[in-house]
């Protein structure tokens, strides 16, 4: 990023964010300074593959540090991309338009079936946060106002259900001291009232109808043209939901399948 900054420095003679806006870059030059600037931008998206510090820091951060983390910081990135990168390199952003595509549905499908894999709280939502994320990046790199104004509304969204799911996360480990997920089978008979808010916040994180959740109506805004013209997104905005709700019932199951062999064996049954 400094590096782009300064060539831009070198190439109008300021680092006014309106001149630069005003300047008309070369083609060569405004690939190289979106590679640049976007190195840095898909650091804090996160973007496969440097995605792997933030499940990491979720895990070792505090619950307010979680909190902070997923509402603030993580939208620098798709900020950044959307305020400098998009109409500074305008020319350099339609040539990569089919990498970020690329790149998004890998990072979307990976990350998916990592967070299936995963034993932690933590782990889970920040896993399925970096999926959100590069949802996000899929919009906001479609060209027409409709995609961009589809990425916003699911930004908003994320600056708000993770944060609640990290607070619930953290009671739990506040009272129990473990995120791991098959210590928490039967949470409702417990603590009922925190299992519903639990439970909604999950819902509204999988985008399910009914919870007005800012994601689903980024989704739903489009017209029929623009839902024909960018195919892709619509696949992707009505699988990815389907398979992360998928992926947790069938955690849930396994936990629960998990908890009764453990009691056979404990029975001397097995």
């Amino acid at each position: 990023m400094l590096l782009a900054i300064l060539l831009t420095l070198f190439q109008t003679g300021t680092t006014d964010l309106q001149i630069s806006l005003t300047t008309e870059f070369s083609e060569r030059c405004q690939i190289f300074l979106w590679i640049a600037s976007f190195a840095s931008f898909a650091v804090k998206v996160p973007m496969v593959p440097v995605h792997i510090w933030l499940p990491e820091a979720h895990v070792e951060a505090p619950t307010a540090e979680s909190v902070i983390l997923a509402g603030i910081p993580l939208k620098f990135g798709t900020h950044g991309v959307l305020r400098f990168s998009i109409p500074m390199f305008p020319e350099a952003t339609l040539c990569s338009t089919p990498f970020i595509y690329t790149l998004s549905a890998i990072a979307i499908i990976y990350t998916s079936l990592t967070t299936s894999r995963q034993i932690d709280l933590k782990k889970i939502i920040a896993y399925s946060s970096v999926a959100h994320m590069n949802l996000v990046t899929i919009g906001m790199f479609s060209p027409n106002i409709q995609g961009i104004g589809g990425s916003i509304l699911p930004m908003l969204s994320h600056g708000l259900v993770p944060l609640a799911l990290f607070l619930c996360v953290g009671v739990l480990y506040d009272r129990h001291k473990t995120r791991l997920v098959r210590y928490y089978g039967g949470l409702v008979s417990t603590m009922p009232n925190l299992s519903t808010i639990f439970f909604s916040f999950t819902l509204a994180d999988m985008s399910s109808p009914g919870n007005l959740n800012p994601r689903r109506l980024g989704t739903i805004q489009r017209p029929p043209q623009s839902r024909r013209d960018d195919f892709t997104i619509e696949i992707e905005s009505r699988v990815t939901p389907v398979s992360r709700a998928a992926n947790r019932l069938a955690r849930v199951k396994l936990t629960k399948l998990k908890k009764k062999v453990e009691d056979l064996i404990d029975k001397g049954f097995i």
